[in-house]
């Protein structure tokens, strides 16, 4: 005698796995198709209920864990810091994205009728004139260290421009120094900026700025001063001394360094009153101007602009800017992915 199928399903529902196997020995020993299709048919419900309770239990890690990400970004965002192993993991994680370097394409965009200069900066990535800040708690501006690995007779210029930055309006920037030892290789030290000098060679350029960049922060920054071009021996016309050259230069990758771009890349037009702009007249433009510090209370502060115009120029002009820049999307820094870029101030003969 053939047992109830439906009362030895509702026995054994628990235990999805038992009705296929007695099903197996009932219907070799001649279940009658019909019960067979209805048992058959029990079983298939079974595993799908199976299916369905498994799916809601992943859903539910995965909202978990989406959570916790979540509760990380926040914290990190409100705080300024890392949260411990999870917010490192995070970061790794970003870093193993592959990243695309586009900036190529935009450059061809000329041969195409189409001035993407027109709309934003490839470099600017917020479209202010700005490259990522470093990791600083919201509303309580930017604090920095910065290394002092210049040779002494450089130290005057770097305190000065030290002190010229850390003076602005709005005041976002809390800046401390301290000495270390002259390093003509400026190896970078990790959440710190660090200014040296050296004659690196007829390079091209007076100051260059290696900016490490993790994901949307800044995580190391030093700054060069290259002696060929800046050297106390160099001859620089009748118009330009060498203390102009070596302020302005030092103002300028100081301020690459807080994550400002260039306002402006052309040599020969009217100067702006800014260190961060390219000029032959050094002396015209030793300091941070008001557009700078704008752009700095943007990244680290209120985000309200003294003048109204956001991304602009003191003059209010939008000039053509950010071009002269490299950038490595794969570059290892302390063990870390990180992206190298390196702004450059070029050498203009006088």
């Amino acid at each position: 005698q053939i047992p109830n199928p439906t009362v030895e399903a509702g026995a054994n529902f628990k235990n999805c796995s038992i009705i296929p196997d007695k099903m197996g020995r009932r219907a070799r020993r001649g279940v009658r198709g019909e019960e067979l299709e209805r048992e058959d048919e029990r079983s298939c419900y079974c595993n799908s209920n199976r299916f369905v309770q498994c799916f809601n239990s992943t859903m539910n890690w995965v909202l978990l864990l989406l959570t916790i990400v979540l509760i990380a970004v926040l914290y990190e965002r409100f705080t300024g810091d890392y949260v411990p192993y999870i917010g490192e993991t995070i970061g790794d994680v970003v870093d193993k994205v592959p990243k695309i370097d586009i900036s190529g394409l935009l450059d061809r965009a000329k041969d195409w009728g189409f001035h993407f200069d027109d709309i934003f900066s490839f470099d600017a990535m917020d479209g202010n004139g700005t490259a990522p800040g470093w990791r600083s708690k919201e509303g309580e501006g930017l604090h920095l260290n910065i290394a002092n690995g210049l040779t002494t007779d450089w130290h005057g210029f770097f305190y000065q421009a030290v002190s010229d930055w850390d003076a602005g309006s709005p005041d976002v920037l809390t800046l401390s120094t301290y000495v270390v030892d002259p390093d003509p290789e400026c190896a970078p030290i990790q959440g710190e900026m660090k200014v040296c000098n050296a004659d690196f060679g007829n390079t091209g350029w007076e100051g260059i700025n290696e900016v490490m960049i993790r994901g949307r922060y800044i995580v190391a920054s030093v700054a060069k001063m290259n002696e060929f071009y800046l050297s106390a021996t160099v001859e620089t016309g009748k118009a330009v001394f060498i203390g102009d050259k070596r302020l302005y230069t030092m103002c300028h990758e100081i301020g690459h360094g807080f994550g400002l771009m260039h306002l402006d890349e052309n040599f020969t037009n009217a100067d702006l009153g800014s260190c961060m702009d390219y000029s032959g007249r050094p002396q015209n433009n030793l300091l941070p101007s008001q557009a700078d510090f704008d752009i700095l209370n943007e990244i680290y502060g209120d985000g309200e602009d003294t003048d109204g115009r956001t991304g602009e120029d003191t003059d209010g002009r939008t000039r053509r800017r950010n071009l002269r820049v490299s950038r490595n999307l794969n570059y290892r820094f302390n063990g870390m992915l990180v992206e190298k870029r390196v702004y450059y101030l070029m050498a203009k003969p006088i």
